[in-house]
């Protein structure tokens, strides 16, 4: 392909739409921005032949997706690796606005609507086919983790929901534009105007669901921002625990727990270290003196080691120093399976009953998942207690894209969360995605908030991603339609 080609404004369209959706995700959170990021981008791109199409998505999508990933990329794999993972994928959406640009052409009287279900259902069959669903990439939502009314349609249609209404808004303004002066302008409004009633009905939802916050429970997360492994940092789960590893790491949340004292807090949560075995009874009676000292439940994530498997596993401590909870992660990294850890599959998901609502524990990766809260929230855990380690990325943006997904599995089953993280983002936050309390990154620092629970099972709780499985069958629908529809036109042409 030849760049001179390509028009100048055309290629300035398509980089300022990279830039705007770079704009509308953490650090920036210039959230609004996402809703109108690729209306430049659409208007570049209308009726260009495929050739000028795919190169000015590439350019879109290589703006957008490189700045995004490739801080912790690099962090997680040799850089030759994160560049060619990042740029695959980039081009990989590329070519998923390609597709979109021809069945515009064949299906003019659905051009709103394409994008938004071939974007959703690449999403959500990515983050949930075997291995894909282990490539860690930002998904559109991720721009709106702080926008409150909005994340209330998740109770509903999960996460993924967010992410079509993004590109539905987007489809809607950029087809009004071009369809201006044109014959289809009217249909294309009147389509327009029924998009902006229901982003004005969801966002209406949202404002009024959510109520006045209650101050009922007391979290106090630890980020304790201590490396056990200096030699390699963040790698604990290829390391063997040592004594003075322990030891170092349980006189600092020691430190920190009995500093916490003034916020007299019902939960107390440290961060996934992985600090010492669970068959240690002299840790075990240390940890439960403490939660008994405090008249606090204390959650601590240690190794479990049943024969020849180890689980990394979040405990609960009542006040009275008893472990009254215990669960095995069910999403595990590369780096714990290369330590020997295996995932959970037999235990389930486990809540415990306590004096301030009913509790669930998972761990770290979990929450990048929907499962694992979901099954929870529907064995009726109010109260989501979770040990993160965001300390082997050395990035100030993935902490708080990690951030977001604590905020999306929140809302989606009405649940509150406590998280904890090593070197952070640690928060707190209510069942409507409000954070009461959150911490820096790279800083050591007791995070304290009071939050509530509420007994309400979300339509997401019970039925999960029916929204997304039917946005994926309408996908297949216009797929087969265009290949059907594409064969008989070049027949018809012989």
């Amino acid at each position: 392909m030849n760049f001179k080609k390509i028009d100048k404004k055309s290629l300035s369209l398509a980089i300022l739409s990279g830039i705007l959706l770079i704009m509308s995700f953490p650090p920036f959170d210039v959230e609004f921005l996402a809703w109108v990021a690729f209306v430049p981008l659409l208007v570049a791109i209308h009726k260009e032949e495929s050739k000028r199409v795919y190169w000015l998505a590439s350019i879109f999508c290589l703006t957008w997706f490189l700045p995004m990933h490739i801080t912790w990329y690099c962090a997680i794999f040799p850089v030759w690796l994160a560049l060619l993972l990042s740029c695959g994928l980039a081009l990989l959406y590329a070519e998923l606005l390609l597709v979109d640009s021809k069945m515009r052409n064949w299906f003019p009287n659905l051009q709103v609507i394409t994008l938004p279900i071939l974007w959703t259902s690449f999403d959500f069959l990515r983050m949930n086919l075997p291995i894909t669903k282990d490539w860690w990439l930002i998904i559109l939502a991720n721009s709106q983790w702080k926008d409150i009314p909005i994340l209330q349609l998740m109770t509903i249609t999960g996460v993924y929901g967010i992410t079509f209404f993004i590109l539905l808004v987007n489809s809607a303004i950029a087809y009004t534009i071009i369809n201006y002066k044109n014959e289809t302008f009217k249909r294309i409004s009147r389509q327009t105007i029924v998009v902006g009633l229901i982003f004005v009905a969801i966002f209406a939802f949202g404002w009024l669901s959510v109520p006045q916050a209650s101050k009922d429970i007391s979290i106090v997360a630890i980020q304790d921002n201590h490396d056990n492994y200096p030699d390699e940092p963040g790698s604990y789960a290829v390391c063997e625990i040592t004594e003075s590893a322990t030891r170092n790491q349980f006189d600092v949340q020691e430190e920190l727990t009995k500093k916490s004292l003034q916020y007299k807090p019902d939960f107390i949560v440290w961060s996934e270290s992985v600090f010492v075995y669970l068959d240690d009874a002299a840790y075990m009676d240390k940890i439960g003196d403490l939660a008994r000292s405090m008249d606090s439940y204390v959650m601590a994530n240690v190794v479990d080691p049943i024969g020849t498997k180890k689980y990394n596993t979040a405990i609960l401590f009542s006040p009275e120093g008893e472990v009254v909870a215990k669960y095995h992660k069910h999403h595990i990294t590369w780096g714990e399976k290369a330590g020997g850890f295996v995932a959970e599959q037999e235990d389930g998901f486990p809540v415990v009953e306590t004096k301030k609502g009913k509790v669930g524990l998972e761990i770290c990766y979990d929450r990048h998942f929907s499962d694992v809260t979901r099954n929870l929230a529907k064995n009726d855990a109010q109260l989501i207690l979770i040990p993160v380690d965001d300390s082997n990325y050395g990035s100030y943006v993935f902490p708080q894209l990690h951030a977001s997904d604590a905020i999306f599995r929140a809302v989606e089953n009405r649940v509150s969360i406590g998280l904890a993280a090593i070197t952070g983002i640690s928060l707190i936050t209510d069942p409507y995605g409000r954070v009461i309390g959150s911490s820096g990154v790279y800083t050591q620092e007791i995070i304290a908030g009071k939050t509530f629970v509420v007994a309400e099972k979300t339509f997401y709780t019970r039925y999960g991603d029916v929204f997304s499985y039917l946005v994926v069958v309408l996908a297949f629908g216009l797929v087969t339609a265009f290949i059907y529809s594409s064969a008989l036109g070049k027949i018809k042409m012989r």
